[in-house]
């Protein structure tokens, strides 16, 4: 508040209820700069930037307002989107300042780490060693699911099978390359991608 009053009054009652959480687990970031009369000065820039990046690691909604047309070029360039009807002139009468929001809850911050890898260009695809422990094919497919991080039922569901499906095909992998759960196959998993 003041600023942020703008954002919140766009909200229905329905999408206020999304910031109600416990008071040690933030719902999300509000960002605003204030005290910068120079967006195209290097500490400006550098400032804004470690600021937003350090924030892309944490999962939760974003928002940022800023009167200074770098700021909000940098925000809409890295994926943020404009509120209608939030725009403020609390910096001044002359300093239109609209509010952007990212959502990263839940998926939405692998998706949209995924999206920004793609768009400089650095490559996704998890592969394995041709011959890794003898798997078979669907081994090899089920250990590169378990390479992305996936539950056994979102495993499941990708191949379309039952998660009891998974969970034998899991103890057989186990076995071929002699680990005891997930954490110990990824750890080895990765170390063979890497030699």
């Amino acid at each position: 508040m003041p600023i942020s009053k703008h954002y919140f009054a766009t909200l229905t009652h329905e999408q206020l209820e999304q910031y109600r959480t416990d008071p040690d687990q933030p719902a999300g970031w509000y960002i605003y700069h204030i005290d910068l009369r120079n967006d195209g000065a290097i500490p400006s820039r550098t400032a804004l930037m470690h600021l937003l990046l350090s924030l892309l690691m944490k999962r939760g909604l974003l928002l940022f307002s800023s009167p200074l047309p770098y700021h909000q070029e940098i925000t809409k360039r890295m994926g943020f989107h404009q509120v209608e009807g939030a725009t403020h002139f609390d910096f001044g009468p002359n300093l239109p300042s609209p509010t952007y929001l990212l959502d990263l809850r839940g998926e939405r911050q692998r998706k949209y780490f995924d999206l920004l890898l793609q768009q400089v260009g650095v490559s996704l695809a998890l592969s394995l060693p041709e011959g890794i422990f003898n798997f078979t094919s669907k081994e090899r497919e089920v250990a590169l699911l378990v390479m992305s991080t996936q539950s056994n039922a979102e495993i499941a569901e990708s191949l379309n099978v039952t998660e009891a499906a998974i969970k034998k095909h899991l103890g057989r992998i186990y076995m071929k390359a002699e680990v005891r759960g997930k954490i110990q196959l990824l750890k080895k998993l990765m170390e063979a991608t890497v030699r």
